[in-house]
């Protein structure tokens, strides 16, 4: 027989658990999209989502009691603006470990790590572009090209996309030559024995710094 005062008691607390658990979910999830992180079981969750819950219910009542604003978070409007401001946080969040921000905070910090999910997303200069050169020796050809996109696929590989790109074979022979094009795309499965080169503008933070 069904326990009625059971699910009363459920029911009862459930706007308690969307407070306290929304916003930390939120974060994640727009963070992991944000900087292509690949979506994996996580069986601490919940707890990560009530911890950055907590976090940001608390900054954002501090920043509202600075400006002398008071909002009942267990509210519909408190909850849609906690669910906002977390997404919000999320985007700055993923802004500073994208970007040279957070490289520059741990060089600060005399960390030498980096915030980055692969190294490639470390060393590709987002702001000024760059040239790649491919090796794949398992099918004895270079590419040379504009690096559009790449996409972290697993541990091991990714899928490069170039523009503006030349094909080689390893004996220097041209195949392929689409340098002045740019309307000219490639998207290259990078994986198992490859090298790849980075080549950089001379006015790139990440060879300045």
């Amino acid at each position: 027989m069904v326990d009625f005062l059971k699910i009363k008691d459920i029911i009862s607390i459930l706007p308690l658990l969307i407070i306290y658990i929304l916003p930390g979910y939120s974060f994640i999830n727009v963070v992991n999209f944000i900087i292509n992180k690949k979506q994996v079981d996580d069986k601490n969750i919940l707890i990560k989502s009530l911890v950055i819950s907590y976090i940001i219910i608390n900054s954002e009542t501090l920043l509202l009691h600075m400006r002398s604003i008071k909002l009942d978070i267990s509210s519909s409007g408190g909850v849609i603006f906690t669910f906002c401001f977390s997404i919000i946080i999320a985007y700055l969040y993923s802004m500073i470990v994208q970007g040279e921000i957070g490289n520059m905070i741990l060089k600060w910090l005399k960390i030498t790590r980096s915030l980055k999910t692969d190294i490639l997303n470390d060393l590709v200069d987002f702001e000024l572009g760059m040239w790649i050169k491919i090796f794949l020796s398992s099918e004895q050809v270079i590419y040379v090209g504009k690096l559009r996109r790449f996409e972290l696929i697993t541990d091991t590989s990714y899928s490069i996309v170039l523009s503006n790109f030349i094909l080689y074979n390893y004996s220097g022979d041209e195949l392929v030559n689409n340098s002045t094009l740019d309307t000219e795309w490639v998207a290259v499965s990078v994986k198992d024995n490859y090298r790849i080169e980075l080549v950089y503008m001379s006015k790139s933070k990440k060879i300045i710094n």
